[in-house]
């Protein structure tokens, strides 16, 4: 290696080397010409034996990095060449001030280089660096996003990727950029949660084919029936709900709908209409009873010790004042309106149900027989008519009709006093 007159090395290489070498030989024939012809001849056949020997002699130089010798490169370019690569790529990692300098030592020396030297430097040069690392770099839509140790380290953690949005219903998967793995030196902190990285810069599009079933409502027939109240109504044929497949092909974005496309529906199961009996006559009750008038109950249903009317009592007795108005406890029609027996002035009303229930003992009667009343409508008033031993109204429930039960538990609670002034 030469220096100029400023201490740096000069750029020479080998080829000057040789150059040199042919300019001496050259004097050296200057000079022969001035010796004897035979001396002379045999300095030429030494000179011509040397110069073909240094022609065949194989001159390198000889690279070591932090002192360790690495190999021959052919020239000072080539590894001028090499060192400018490491250098950019040390840029690219840590910045144009990184001030990262390779330990890069070389000098012309006896040897031949060989192919792959170039690598080898490289290698061993950034071996040198601890901060980078040959390692497998994912990038997408050209921009470095991780690293891995290994080719397959990276395959199976963008395969994890896509595997986490893929379904049994999934047609196709993609990502929305373009992603390739090469190999390369980086900064060993695209190692650090590289796994959480890939996540963050990848988009999965996914295509399903999802299989949607819906409900389909029955339809519902009324059979009109004249025997029957309005409010009555009977189910002749239940309905079943059908099922509708409605198949789609959805797209999604890392698992967010994004679009979709309806492909075919079919109607795999059929549904079955409803028929339904429903009344025509007029209703006129409410299927719910209040009570006939206002006061306090005097005597309840059941057994009792009097001296006057029934012992075993048929319904329940609500004291008032003569004239109180009393209405109906529930709407329908009257079958009975005038006096009758013990119970004197009475007013019998048929409910829509078949319910019939007894207003008995009134003074005056307000309704007659095949009247339609509505629930709270006066029918009579208060009174003492028939076998009675005050003013009270006599009120009895006879469910269907049939034999009276007590008719409190069918009335409001809490409404009338429940004092009692008689057994």
């Amino acid at each position: 290696m030469r220096y100029g007159s400023d201490g740096k090395l000069k750029k020479e290489g080998i080829c000057s080397l040789r150059v040199r070498a042919a300019c001496a030989f050259r004097r050296a024939f200057d000079r022969l010409m001035h010796l004897g012809a035979k001396r002379a001849a045999a300095v030429l056949v030494i000179c011509a034996l040397s110069v073909f020997a240094i022609s065949r002699m194989n001159i390198a130089l000889a690279v070591s990095v932090e002192g360790d010798f690495v190999g021959y490169v052919s020239s000072r370019s080539e590894l001028d060449s090499i060192i400018s690569k490491v250098r950019t790529t040390t840029e690219n990692v840590f910045g144009s001030e990184c001030g990262i300098e390779p330990d890069v030592t070389c000098h012309v020396s006896f040897g031949k280089a060989e192919p792959g030297i170039a690598d080898a430097v490289e290698s061993r040069i950034f071996s040198s660096i601890s901060e980078i690392s040959d390692l497998y770099i994912v990038y997408v839509d050209g921009e470095p996003v991780c690293a891995f140790s290994s080719a397959k380290d990276a395959s199976d953690a963008i395969s994890s990727v896509v595997a986490g949005y893929v379904t049994e219903n999934t047609v196709s998967a993609e990502f929305s950029g373009e992603v390739s793995v090469c190999e390369g030196y980086i900064g060993v902190d695209m190692l650090e949660n590289n796994i959480k990285a890939l996540h963050d810069a990848l988009s999965v599009i996914t295509v399903d084919k999802d299989v949607v079933e819906q409900t389909v409502k029955y339809s519902t027939t009324y059979v009109l029936d004249d025997d029957m109240l309005e409010s009555q109504s009977e189910i002749i044929t239940p309905g079943q709900s059908g099922k509708l497949e409605t198949v789609y092909l959805v797209t999604r974005e890392n698992g967010v709908l994004s679009s979709y496309e309806k492909l075919e529906s079919t109607l795999t199961q059929a549904p079955v209409p409803c028929e339904v009996r429903v009344g025509t006559l007029p209703s006129y009750s409410t299927g719910s009873y209040i009570w006939p008038c206002d006061g306090y109950i005097s005597s309840r249903f059941g057994g009792r010790r009097t001296s006057v009317g029934s012992s075993n009592h048929a319904g329940i007795d609500i004291a008032g004042h003569y004239g109180d108005k009393i209405w109906a406890s529930d709407g329908g029609e009257v079958i009975f309106a005038e006096e009758y027996s013990g119970y004197g002035l009475l007013v019998q009303i048929r409910h829509d149900n078949g319910d019939v229930t007894y207003y008995a003992h009134c003074s005056a009667l307000l309704v007659e027989e095949g009247d339609i009343v509505k629930q709270g409508q006066v029918i009579a008033e208060m009174g003492s008519t028939g076998v009675a031993s005050g003013v009270h109204c006599h009120f009895e429930y006879r469910p269907g009709g049939g034999k009276p039960v007590d008719p409190a538990p069918y009335l409001p609670e809490d409404v009338l006093d429940t004092l009692i002034v008689s057994d």
